[in-house]
């Protein structure tokens, strides 16, 4: 987590989080492992409202250990996961009051969204109106196109997933560059040049490790895994060290 959250975190008088969900336990969209971690955080209650846990789904097993916990005396924080409530108004003028389900309005002073996500249609690519996605085939629309990421299988994934989506979206690019399905007269030498000219911010593998070598340092200097990099010209700098370096030795 960045430095400038956890600073944000510390200093909030939050006591009260209440989630809604449109739907029940067993469609929540939503990583079982960060759900099992956010449960067990120490200081916090999980209250589960408008469903019952029955479903046979990861994410209802995970949320039927959390309530049925004895009841943490020095919890301080509340996390109400309330499902099949669907908001029909935002209540408040010069600023949000609470939220109207129903007939009940639920009282907040902070309402933050989080409704979906609808990929848009390329021209001369395929597009599947009722999915909402690219249609494909192990990433691949058509040899020469490719897709990965929400477009490819919908919302829904963290960092993990996205890796084995484009993992798998490589490996379909690769077996048409090896079978002839896309020619190619293999590595272009002005390469470089094309790409400084085109894209002069784009960074490369090595940039890419030199950012990871940076963010892991700061983080062992605070016995964190990382300290991230939050800005563009943060990273940019940090995947050009080894550039800037060569420039002001020459």
């Amino acid at each position: 987590m960045a430095d400038h959250a956890i600073e944000a975190l510390a200093a909030s008088s939050i006591d009260e989080v209440v989630l809604l969900g449109r739907r029940g336990p067993d469609q929540a969209a939503c990583s079982p492992q960060k759900l099992r971690e956010l449960c067990s955080l120490p200081g916090l209650t999980v209250t589960v409202e408008g469903a019952e846990l029955d479903g046979d789904s990861e994410i209802s097993a995970i949320l039927r250990d959390a309530v049925s916990r004895d009841p943490d005396p020095l919890a301080t924080k509340r996390l109400v996961l309330r499902f099949h409530a669907v908001p029909t108004e935002v209540i408040g003028t010069e600023a949000v009051t609470g939220v109207r389900i129903a007939d009940e309005v639920v009282d907040c002073s902070l309402l933050i969204t989080a409704i979906g996500f609808s990929t848009l249609a390329l021209p001369d690519v395929p597009f599947a109106e009722d999915l909402g996605r690219i249609p494909h085939e192990d990433g691949r629309v058509a040899p020469g196109v490719y897709v990965a990421g929400w477009a490819k299988r919908g919302p829904q994934g963290v960092i993990g997933e996205n890796k084995r989506c484009a993992t798998a979206t490589s490996a379909s690019i690769i077996a048409d560059l090896e079978s002839g399905a896309v020619p190619h007269g293999g590595v272009r030498p002005d390469f470089e040049a094309l790409l400084a000219d085109r894209a002069p911010d784009a960074v490369t593998i090595e940039g890419w490790r030199r950012i990871d070598e940076v963010e892991v340092a700061q983080g062992a200097a605070h016995a964190r895994p990382r300290v991230k990099l939050v800005s563009v010209d943060e990273l940019q700098a940090a995947a050009r060290a080894d550039e800037q370096r060569e420039r002001e030795a020459s």
